[in-house]
């Protein structure tokens, strides 16, 4: 586990100014392109999120290849 911030205070603010309310806890990662690492990209995010906040996270693929 990470000791130390991985974000300063400033930097905080500016990326809460992109969270929706709505949907605070939710991660959407599209990219039209095949290829690009979506999928690797989501599965590497989630085991860090699980990691880093030792709660349960779900990912699930939309895609044809459901690889996740």
């Amino acid at each position: 586990m990470l000791k130390t911030p991985l974000l300063s205070p400033e930097k905080k603010l500016e990326l809460r100014a992109f969270a929706a309310p709505k949907h605070g806890g939710s991660i959407c990662v599209a990219n039209y392109k095949g290829g690009v690492g979506k999928t690797t990209l989501v599965c590497l995010l989630g085991y860090f999120l699980a990691e880093r906040t030792g709660k349960k996270v779900l990912m699930f693929d939309i895609d044809p290849q459901c690889s996740l």
